[in-house]
């Protein structure tokens, strides 16, 4: 999870570099603040404990500032395979 807030963060960092800009588009700046609110919603998701949807969530969210989404992304990916690894162990 630290994996996945500090990808959070540079995804922070991203959007309000690029909104912050006056040459940037509307649009492409919306867009990234929408990405970004989905990331972050996942995160609550996560925190809450519906950790394959919050993580998921966070993935899609994040595909908008590759490079630095794939901090965030990697970090999702092993709450994935963590909560599988969860799921799949027999009781």
């Amino acid at each position: 999870m630290p994996l996945m807030i500090v990808g959070l963060i540079l995804n922070s960092v991203a959007m309000l570099s690029v909104c912050s800009n006056d040459n940037v588009g509307g649009i492409f700046a919306g867009v990234m603040l929408f990405c970004w609110a989905v990331s972050v919603l996942g995160l609550v998701l996560v925190l809450a404990g519906r950790k394959v949807p919050g993580a998921i969530m966070v993935i899609v969210g994040s595909v908008a500032y590759v490079p630095l989404g794939l901090v965030a992304v990697f970090g999702a990916k092993k709450i994935l395979v963590a909560s599988k690894q969860t799921v799949e162990t027999p009781a």
